[in-house]
């Protein structure tokens, strides 16, 4: 009489399959850890309002010193602003190929 051929399965996907998925799941669980919220400080000239000249105008030469002086404060509160834009903009990250 012959014995019925039993199918075993290998062992070694038996020990491989609970690793596998011991791993799995840990770096599934490292992956929605927490992440805190990044911190920004903003230096103090960027805190400050924009401030533009205040002087009366009387006179055509006065209107000249007031318009110039407008420019300036516009010039100073834009560079400001760029500043301000730089600091929280995230950087673009550049493309794999182009790294080297």
């Amino acid at each position: 009489m012959q014995q019925p051929c039993e199918s075993r399965k290998p062992r070694r996907l038996r020990r491989l399959f609970p690793t596998m998925c011991c791993l799995l799941g840990a770096m599934a669980l490292t992956s929605c850890a927490a992440k805190s919220a990044p911190v920004l400080t903003i230096p103090q000239p960027f805190l400050e309002p924009c401030i533009g000249p205040d002087t009366p105008v009387k006179s055509i030469g006065d209107l000249a010193v007031f318009s110039i002086r407008q420019e300036v404060a516009l010039q100073d509160c834009e560079a400001k602003r760029a500043g301000l834009v730089k600091l929280v903009e995230a950087p673009k990250k550049k493309p794999w190929w182009k790294l080297w």
